[in-house]
């Protein structure tokens, strides 16, 4: 039996942290405006497309992201809805206080999946 090793991008200035693991516990954390989207969030589709996990949670906080990236941030919750694995799906859907176009957005990936969203304003437990 292969197998699968959890996948792990660090972000950048640019770029959000992206963990992955085969549990099927997703997050997605910080700015997304790459300079090649797709270079960048191939890899992660792929990913997501051999994932075997029967429950996904994925918690997606995307303090920013530009058109390209939102229209792959569209395209990976597209592909965990369509995983043949997936049976039980959550996405917690994180965004600043007051932040209407990021709320928004989250509600117009959930109509257009018609994935289950949980909406939930961002509190930074790091803050001392």
């Amino acid at each position: 039996m292969i197998t699968m090793d959890a996948l792990i991008i660090e972000g950048t200035h640019s770029t959000p942290s992206v963990k992955l693991y085969p549990s099927g516990e997703f997050y997605f954390k910080g700015r997304s405006l790459p300079e090649d989207p797709l270079t960048f969030y191939t890899p992660i589709i792929q990913w997501i497309n051999n994932c075997k996990s029967e429950k996904i949670v994925a918690e997606i906080y995307l303090e920013y992201m530009n058109t390209s990236s939102s229209k792959l941030i569209y395209t990976i919750l597209r592909e965990i809805k369509n995983n043949p694995y997936a049976n039980n799906i959550n996405i917690n859907w994180l965004y600043d206080e007051g932040d209407e176009e990021s709320y928004d957005l989250g509600c117009d990936f959930q109509e257009q999946t018609e994935l289950s969203f949980q909406f939930k304003e961002y509190l930074d437990t790091n803050q001392n």
